[in-house]
């Protein structure tokens, strides 16, 4: 780039004005924290303003940091589409569309990716399983995955569509008083709860969305883990309780489930980054097409899919 910057510095900017804080921004770009402060100097160095501060709650953009983020957001977004059209050009090789997506995820959407893979599409889809919601986000955001099937990410540029939606339930012992029975969420609190980090989906995710809250008269967990697999397999084994996908349960486990009354739906999205290339967009459009089809709902004929219930990755 002109004026002694480069991409790289401009994916560290970018990693900090998403994470808030240099720890996960730097483990988010595989890199260490020394090195994410010296790359952003020599940014700010060459860009001849000061970007970011650090405080008590992490780092944040300066003004000027804010004003130069979506000009550096478009810069990665335009590189990402040159180096798609210059691939795309070149006849002797089909560049996968790159498709991210959660373990819980996978099993059903085996199905659609079958379909998918089957239509004429004109051009192969690679599949990457990631470990959480934030890795999908920040994949789509780095250019490291075209498309990410997952939670609904928050305060997202690029275009969101729901591809599903199913019901989100407490999953506990077989042996368990409540299972297989409804309760509301707030006779559930005093639980011994096993909590995992699937934005969206998470326990705490559900607690603030139907209570208002902020979270803090959220009890403390007896596990935290990472992954809402692991989740459910410690509290089908007894551990606690936890809340997930009715789809990331075993089949045949509705004794290992406590129906929540009020019912909540989680919702499945399909998305990607900003002015995506064509070949992305068929790629996307086919996905919705074999999820409905396996669903047995009407194909989507283009658009969003805000205000429907598409039903369940199953």
């Amino acid at each position: 780039m002109t004026g002694g910057l480069s991409l790289r510095q401009l994916e560290y900017l970018t990693a900090v004005a998403d994470e808030g804080r240099l720890t996960p921004a730097a483990a988010r770009l595989f890199v260490t924290v020394p090195t994410l402060s010296q790359q952003l100097r020599t940014l700010e160095r060459g860009v001849g303003a000061v970007l970011t501060e650090r405080g008590a709650n992490g780092v944040r953009l300066t003004p000027a940091g804010e004003a130069f983020l979506p000009f550096a957001r478009a810069a990665l977004r335009s590189a990402r589409l040159a180096q798609e059209a210059a691939r795309a050009a070149d006849e002797r090789r089909r560049v996968a569309v790159r498709l991210a997506t959660l373990p819980a995820l996978l099993p059903g959407l085996v199905p659609a990716l079958v379909d998918t893979a089957r239509a004429s599409v004109g051009v192969p889809l690679a599949v990457e399983v990631l470990e959480g919601s934030r890795q999908l986000r920040a994949a789509v955001q780095s250019g490291a995955a075209d498309i990410a099937i997952g939670p609904c990410p928050a305060r997202w540029d690029g275009r969101v569509e729901c591809l599903a939606t199913e019901e989100a339930v407490v999953v506990c012992a077989p042996d368990d008083p409540l299972a297989g029975r409804e309760s509301p969420l707030e006779s559930l609190l005093q639980r011994d709860w096993i909590v995992h980090h699937c934005e969206g989906w998470a326990p705490q995710d559900l607690v603030i969305g139907t209570r208002g809250g902020d979270g803090d008269s959220w009890p403390l967990p007896v596990a935290d883990v990472p992954h809402v697999e692991t989740a459910v397999a410690l509290a089908m084994a007894g551990a606690g309780v936890t809340v997930a996908p009715r789809s990331a349960l075993p089949d045949e486990a509705d004794d290992c489930c406590i129906r929540l009354v009020p019912r909540q739906i989680l919702r499945t999205s399909i998305y990607r980054a900003v002015g995506a290339a064509e070949s992305v967009e068929r790629c996307c459009q086919a996905l919705r097409t074999a999820v409905a089809r396996a669903a047995g709902r009407p194909e989507p004929t283009g658009g969003t899919d805000e205000g429907t219930d598409p039903g369940p990755v199953r």
